[in-house]
């Protein structure tokens, strides 16, 4: 293994290892005591195998994009993982020591090799994209103290099969776990309150999800085509789902909405193709356009009386085997024009076919 020592104590930058380091076959590199910042990618695109850390520094960075990096040794004083800190390091595998109490944005993303994690106890915060990309990363363990979980954090770990999130994580962010095809079990804590745009979209082997109560939104795309969900626990205390919430979620079958939930976004149900029944409630005020678009295996829904605003294309595809079934008496002063139209293709606007009833009542009007 080539191998270079630094004696003396440097602040290395890009062109530092640009006109130094970059085009040598250098395989470890020392550096000095005495060093106590690295700038940021300074050796990118090395062929560096191994960095032994000074104790003088607090604060790793620089090493991403050293795709044939395998070990580095972490000095007990540093505390800080740095942003982009070891991204793209395709062949690292590394325990975080537990003095380390912050991981910056993408300290992680793109290492391949990485399997298993465990996160120090003195970390609040796992920030954006600090394990994106990781395509082989099986199992994460959160520490209790976690507050707060970033976008993008684990987006694409494709081998990720269960999560839990430890009791004071109030947020997890948008896109958190997009991609994640192959994880099929998620804990949340009774505690969460808000899960971000698109945080579970396209988590194909989810069959089954229960939302805390503390969550009084479902955003825009949160669980959109998880193909295999077929179980859906809302809140009681739900006040809104967002746009593209439940979009194409082929194997969900069937769906209650809570009764505080006031507004359903545009093409949330969209093309989930085999829902079959859904209960809305009472109280509910807006239909987004395009909710309900290619819902074909809904035999009929209730429309409640509560109901001022439907979307534009809201029962897009619906055929003459549908009914809807409205206590309103009329059309209300703010559905559009077109809610009970199909899409136009060209200039061409056409009815939908299903039967609509008017004036509707069941045993809870």
């Amino acid at each position: 293994m080539q191998e270079i020592s630094m004696n003396y104590p440097i602040l290395l930058h890009y062109e530092i290892w640009h006109k130094n380091i970059k085009n040598t076959h250098i395989q470890q590199i020392n550096l000095p005591e005495g060093l106590e910042n690295i700038g940021r990618f300074a050796f990118n695109g090395t062929s560096l195998e191994k960095v032994v850390l000074p104790k003088s520094l607090s604060k790793i960075e620089g090493l991403g994009g050293c795709k044939n990096l395998k070990y580095i040794e972490i000095p007990d004083n540093i505390t800080e993982i740095g942003d982009d800190a070891f991204s793209g390091c395709e062949k690292l595998n590394i325990e975080i020591p537990d003095n380390i109490t912050k991981i910056g944005s993408g300290a992680f993303s793109g290492c391949r090799t990485l399997e298993s994690i465990t996160i120090p106890e003195g970390v609040r915060e796992i920030s954006d994209s600090s394990f994106a990309y990781c395509s082989n990363l099986q199992q994460i363990n959160l520490p209790e103290g976690l507050e707060k979980i970033g976008s993008s954090a684990f987006i694409e770990c494709g081998t990720l099969e269960s999560i839990t999130i430890p009791a004071g994580v109030k947020e997890i962010s948008a896109v958190c776990f997009r991609n994640c095809e192959n994880l099929q079990q998620i804990n949340f804590p009774d505690g969460l309150e808000k899960i971000g745009d698109q945080a579970f979209c396209s988590c194909d082997a989810l069959k089954s999800i229960t939302i805390p109560e503390g969550v009084k939104e479902i955003s825009a795309g949160c669980f959109r085509s998880c193909g295999n969900l077929q179980q859906i626990n809302l809140p009681e205390g739900l006040e809104k789902i967002g746009e593209e919430a439940f979009y194409a979620c082929d194997a969900l079958k069937s769906i209650t909405i809570p009764k505080n939930v006031k507004k359903i976004g545009e093409e949330c149900f969209a093309f989930s193709s085999n829902l079959q029944q859904i209960n809305l409630p009472e109280g509910l005020e807006s239909i987004g356009v395009y909710a309900f678009s290619c819902t074909r295996s809904l035999s009929e829904i209730i429309i409640p009386a509560s109901v001022k605003i439907i979307g534009y294309w809201a029962f897009n595809g619906w055929t003459s085997s549908q009914t809807i079934k409205c206590k309103a008496t009329k059309v209300g002063e703010n559905w559009d024009q077109y809610w009970n139209y199909n899409y136009p293709y060209g200039n061409n606007k056409t009815k939908i076919s299903a039967n609509i009833i008017w004036g509707y009542q069941d045993n809870n009007t």
